[in-house]
């Protein structure tokens, strides 16, 4: 008869390896805000590459696209910290977002998203796995594009639109 106990043990250890380690899915997605709804001057730093954004309520005439990055925690039961988020871009371009600040703290299954104008990001190519997350730990994460985002909802976690 074979003793089960130790191969459980081994089993038990790298479960709970699984389950504490940082695990952290950023993806990028093209939208727009309607309908009155979205960015506007408080919640959208000024750009020198990116022209002023239009909320659909006031301003001019044209609609603006955007990128949103949305950072969510998947680890089971560990916290994270987004310290940073940018695109890899030749200049880089930086989401610097006072009502949605960063640092900003994660638990786990927490999201985070935040935009940038679309012209800003005119001069890159492969823009959805061009943005990058620093978490509070030194690591570095790299995006991929959304495939699945519903064509219309709102804007992932806490802060201010």
């Amino acid at each position: 008869m074979i003793e089960l106990g130790p191969f459980l043990w081994v089993i038990d250890c790298l479960r709970g390896f699984q389950q504490s380690r940082w695990r952290v899915r950023v993806l990028v997605h093209h939208g727009f805000f309607t309908g009155g709804v979205g960015a506007s001057s408080p919640t959208t730093p000024p750009d020198p590459l990116a022209s002023p954004p239009v909320t659909g309520t006031a301003g001019q005439a044209r609609v603006s696209g955007y990128y949103f990055v949305k950072v969510t925690n998947l680890s089971q039961s560990r916290d994270i910290e987004i310290t940073h988020v940018w695109f890899a871009a030749n200049p880089p371009v930086h989401l610097l977002m006072p009502k949605r600040p960063l640092p900003a703290p994660l638990r786990p299954d927490e999201t985070w998203e935040g935009w940038v104008d679309a012209a800003a990001l005119a001069h890159t190519s492969e823009v959805e796995r061009s943005a990058r997350v620093r978490l509070a730990n030194g690591r570095t994460v790299r995006s991929r594009r959304n495939k699945d985002i519903p064509p219309i909802g709102y804007i992932a976690g806490q802060g201010i639109c």
